[in-house]
This record gives C-alpha cells, sequence and structure tokens, in this order.
C-alpha cells in the first residue's frame, strides 16, 4: 500500500524534481502556516536549525498548515520542500518552495517524523 503523504506529494512536486534521482523521502513536520511562522522557517534552514524551529511551534490543525518533507538524492546532497497544506477541503496543496538543506537530520529529534518513500 502507498503512502498517502507520497501519492499527494508525486502529485504537487514540480517537474523538474526527477524521483529517478532520490534515494529517500521523509515528512519532518506540519507547522500552522504564516507569514511568519514561515520567515522563521527559512531562517532555521539557513542555520540548520529545523529542531529548535519544530520545538517552539504549536499547530492547531484547524488551521491551513506548513508541511515540511526532506528529500535525500542520490548524491547525497539535500533538499527540503515546503508544502501548503489547507484547512479547507476545497483548496488543493501546493508546494511553497524547495529549500536547499545542507544535511541529514536527527530522527530521533521530531515526534512524527514517517520516512514515506525509501529506495
Amino acid at each position: 500500500m502507498k503512502n498517502p503523504r507520497l501519492n499527494l506529494l508525486k502529485n504537487v512536486l514540480p517537474k523538474n524534481i526527477d524521483l529517478k534521482e532520490i534515494e529517500e523521502i521523509t515528512f519532518i513536520l506540519a507547522v500552522e502556516y504564516n507569514d511568519e511562522i514561515y520567515e522563521a522557517l527559512n531562517l532555521a534552514i539557513l542555520k540548520s536549525d529545523l529542531e529548535n524551529f519544530s520545538k517552539n511551534r504549536t499547530f492547531d490543525t484547524q488551521k491551513d498548515a506548513l508541511e515540511l518533507y526532506l528529500f535525500k538524492k542520490r548524491d547525497e546532497s539535500y533538499f527540503i520542500c515546503a508544502l501548503f497544506s489547507p484547512y479547507e477541503l476545497f483548496d488543493n496543496e501546493y508546494v511553497i518552495d524547495i529549500l536547499d538543506y545542507t544535511s541529514d537530520i536527527d530522527k530521533d529529534s521530531f515526534e512524527n517524523m514517517e520516512v514515506i518513500f525509501k529506495k
């Protein structure tokens, strides 16, 4: 059975991302989405400090969400896909940004982390 998160990602990823080049995709976390939180996320990614970013966030499941996915490429490089996940069912998910990331992350540091694809 395929993971529903993976199915969703496949439908919304930009065409220039070739899944044949991807070794692993990990759902990292979901946080409430707003401009302030998105700015804090970008700063955390620049500083490779997602762990602290995640610890300082609360999430109201009845609001729009920002979901983060870590992609590990075959060449051992990484990037993060930031996905907008609307609360309203009639809105569609879409990729907000693709952000370079310098390394893997400590998988024990995130409560709901889940590997959704692995070759």
